[in-house]
């Protein structure tokens, strides 16, 4: 790979990063009760989503498990909120995790916050990992000016700037 290529393809993942960061706080949950714990999101799996997959998968297998969206997600998105969660035990904030409000949390707004942002993170990631994508894609058929402006129409592309601020699974499953 040549400088120019590596300082065009760091600066498109940055920019995408930069571009896409600034959404993943919007629509938390404020989980003050039991029917607040969702995010405003519809789709998104988040804040527990995948944590309650890893669980249904690996401790208990239960019937009632969601099978809409690709399990290899689930599990990117527990492991990437797994630190997290070690955190909240060493800290106590999470004493006797419990499947009902407030989940053994001692504080779970600050909790579910923290566990969408680090969920969203991942798709800002791999909304930046898209773009870098759609840059190598054309590049390789039409040249570097064509990947230039794919990776640019990609990053602004409206579906997917506002799917890489959320845990919804469709960048992810575009990204992989």
């Amino acid at each position: 790979m040549h400088t120019q290529e590596r300082a065009t393809v760091l600066a498109l993942a940055m920019a995408a990063v930069a571009l896409h960061l600034p959404m993943i706080g919007w629509g938390g949950p404020y989980a003050t009760a039991a029917n607040r714990t969702k995010t405003f999101e519809t789709d998104e799996i988040l804040p527990l989503g995948a944590l309650a997959e890893m669980h249904n998968t690996f401790v208990v297998s239960k019937p009632d498990r969601n099978y809409d969206y690709p399990w290899w997600h689930y599990f990117v998105v527990a492991g990437a909120q797994a630190p997290y969660v070690v955190y909240l035990l060493i800290s106590g904030e999470l004493k006797s995790p419990t499947p009902e409000f407030p989940f053994g949390l001692q504080h779970p707004a600050e909790a579910l916050r923290g566990l969408t942002l680090v969920g969203r993170l991942v798709s800002v990631l791999m909304g930046a990992g898209v773009v870098v994508a759609a840059y190598y894609f054309s590049r390789i058929l039409w040249g570097y000016p064509a990947g230039v402006v794919g990776a640019l129409l990609t990053m602004l592309n409206y579906l997917g700037f506002y799917y890489s601020g959320t845990g919804n699974p469709d960048i992810p499953a575009f990204f992989w």
